[in-house]
Parts: C-alpha cells; sequence; structure tokens
C-alpha cells in the first residue's frame, strides 16, 4: 500500500505479510522505498519516503 502523509510531506509504503518475517522481506521493502524515492518524491519538496513491513 502506498500512502502519502500531508503534514510531513512524505509517502509511506506500507507492506503486509501474511507469513513470518523473513529477512528478504526487508529487502524486498527497500526496493519498493527506493522505487517510490525515484518515481514519485520530489527531492525539494517531500521528507525521505517511510517503509513499514508487518
Amino acid at each position: 500500500m502506498l500512502f502519502f502523509r500531508i503534514e510531513h510531506l512524505r509517502y509511506v509504503v506500507i507492506e503486509l505479510e501474511t507469513t513470518t518475517f523473513d529477512p528478504r522481506d526487508a529487502g524486498q521493502l527497500r526496493f519498493y522505498v527506493a522505487a517510490v524515492d525515484e518515481r514519485f518524491s520530489i527531492v525539494a519538496r517531500h521528507q525521505p519516503t517511510v517503509g513499514i513491513c508487518s
């Protein structure tokens, strides 16, 4: 899921897992965050993107 937090001017990427946490999940989440930063984020205006895995 991708959200934009207006108060903080940042994107929030949330990955929901149905299985137990695997360290590979963190790498996948980093990929998603990097993709959002590259594709949508305006460096001069937005705060860094946050990734949450649960």
